[in-house]
Parts: C-alpha cells; structure tokens; sequence
C-alpha cells in the first residue's frame, strides 16, 4: 500500500476512537508516530481459535446438520444456531473428522454433555472454545450467544459434581439439564406456540422431547425474529388417548430406570382417559410411578399438559 501510495486501510468506523482508547493506547506505552493508527483499534486483541480437548464425544460438522436433518442429542446442555464459518480458510480442514461437503446452513444445533468431559482426564472442564470439536464446528460454536450457554452448562456441571463429590463424567445429564431448565435455558430445536416460556410446563415439554417420552418433531420456521418455532404446536390442551398414556408411561419409567410391567394392548378403553383411569394405567406399568406422585385429577379427562406435568414431578421426585 506504502508503495502504492494507496491510505492505510483502517476501519475508521468501528467506534473505537475514543478519548478512553486514546488514553489507555498511551498507558500501553504506544509510541506516538503509530497512535493515529492504534486509536482504530479496539483494546485487546480477539482470539478466534485455542486449544480443544479430546472429549468423550467430538463434535464435528455431521452433527451440525439444521432443520429437517438436525441431530437430536437427548443430552443436549447448550444450544447454537450460527453457521460454520471458518473464514475462507476451509483448505486447513481435518479430514479426519470432517468431509469438505459439510451444510452451509444455519438454524438451531444442540451441544451435548459428552463433549465437555475429557476423555482420559478428571477434575477438570472445559467451556467456551476448548470443547471436544472440530476447528470446522468451532467456526460455529465460537460466538458469544453460545460460548455464554456452552459456560453456564458448564458452571453447571461443575456446580454439580463439587456438591455431589462426583467426578463429571460420573454426572447424571439430566440432573444437569433439570437445573439449566431452571434457568430458562432452551434444550431443543423447537419452541411451541401453546408452551409459555420458563413455565413448568416449558420445562416439562423440553425434558419429554428430549428423551423422546412424548416428543413431537417437525419442522421449524423464523417468527418474531426466533429462528426455531415449530409450525405446529405440541399440543397443550388436547386430551390423551390411553395408547399414548401408555406409551408415554412406559417411556418415563424406563428414563427413572424402573421395572415395567405393561398392560396388553386390549387394556385400552377409547381416546380418552381420566385420572382414576390413567392412575390405574400407571400403577399397572410400573408401581413405582405412582408411589412418586399423588394424582389430583381423578374423575378429569386427562390432557397432554396434564401429562407432561406429572412427569416432570416425576423426574423432580428420584432427581432432588
């Protein structure tokens, strides 16, 4: 450029010249001669990439598939939704971990529990850009909205294990999601219309969609300005057939790891069930289902909200 005679090519839009920057320039010890250039620049540099763990899982671009084809961790602790973007320096890509065709696209991608536990190492966690990776998912995981989350899972973890005096790796996950579901953090791909956030009910979907007990996948669209609302809704209100009931049950039991005895399918009696119905369902699968929870709803048609309620109690119950 000197030779060119062409100016020097400093954003001179970027906010950064400041009487403060100008100030802490000179306290740095920049000599005088480059402090109209310096005063451009922001205060410290931004370190893209560092050092990853080998994790028990590695996240690679295969799991970062969106919409339709997105990856389901039952796992998931964080989410994501940037895209993978190395820069233009994709010739430096790991071929032992990822295929130079991978999606260009962005959307919501979960980061399971798995990634932040080194695979030989204990006593120690890592989070934001030091996770189990690829350098191409990297190029995703590496914003502030996620390394935020990626920090709180792990701050979580952490948490955990001291008062526990386990090991993470010995961590159960979902006791880990239970207190990030808590804060308000979101697990999966989809939000629903009819599913109020933070509510117990929010929470209660998130864990029935995470371990696929009552789970309704499907696509997903951008609506006021959020990238991951389902088109449909889950389904709040509708009633609960005694298939489903039972299917759901089965499900929920194997998650706490209980015993199941199922009921034969000519157990089923219509579309819809009560409480005292769907009690005598639950105690006839698994018995210690209903020594959890008392059902309040006896003579009540039972519907996926109540539903999605009782196993969070559930859970709440073996997990607190």
């Amino acid at each position: 450029q000197n030779e060119l005679g062409v100016s020097w090519s400093f954003a001179e839009d970027q906010g950064y010249n400041t009487p403060y920057n100008r100030m802490m320039m000179k306290k740095r010890g920049v000599v005088q001669e480059m402090l109209p250039y310096a005063q451009y620049l922001p205060q410290m540099p931004y370190v893209r990439e560092s050092r990853r763990i080998v994790g028990v899982k590695t996240l690679v671009a295969d799991d970062l598939e969106r919409g339709e084809n997105a990856r389901h961790f039952q796992t998931s602790v964080a989410m994501g939704d940037y895209y993978m973007d190395l820069h233009h320096t994709y010739e430096a890509l790991e071929f032992d971990l990822d295929r130079s065709d991978f999606t260009q696209d962005n959307g919501p991608f979960q980061i399971p529990f798995e990634v932040f536990i080194p695979a030989e190492l204990d006593g120690f966690l890592p989070a934001e850009k030091n996770f189990s990776q690829s350098r191409l998912v990297s190029g995703a995981t590496r914003l502030q909205p996620v390394t935020m989350l990626t920090g709180q899972a792990v701050g979580t973890m952490a948490s955990l294990a001291v008062s526990q005096g386990v090991q993470p790796r010995d961590l159960d996950p979902l006791r880990v999601q239970l207190e990030l579901l808590d804060e308000g953090s979101t697990l999966i791909q989809r939000w629903y219309a009819d599913v109020p956030w933070n509510s117990e009910l929010w929470k209660a979907v998130q864990v029935l969609c995470l371990y696929r007990i009552m789970d309704r996948p499907g696509p997903i669209t951008s609506k006021n300005g959020m990238g991951f609302s389902a088109t449909e809704n889950w389904g709040t209100d509708r009633p609960i057939s005694e298939k489903e009931a039972v299917d759901g049950i089965r499900k929920l039991a194997l998650v706490l790891g209980y015993t199941l005895n199922d009921p034969t399918q000519d157990a089923f009696r219509g579309s819809s069930l009560t409480g005292a119905r769907f009690y005598e369902l639950a105690g006839q699968i698994s018995a210690d289902l209903t020594r959890l929870v008392q059902i309040p709803w006896a003579g009540e048609a039972i519907t996926q909200k109540d539903f999605a309620l009782f196993s969070l109690k559930c859970i709440r119950k073996v997990y607190r």
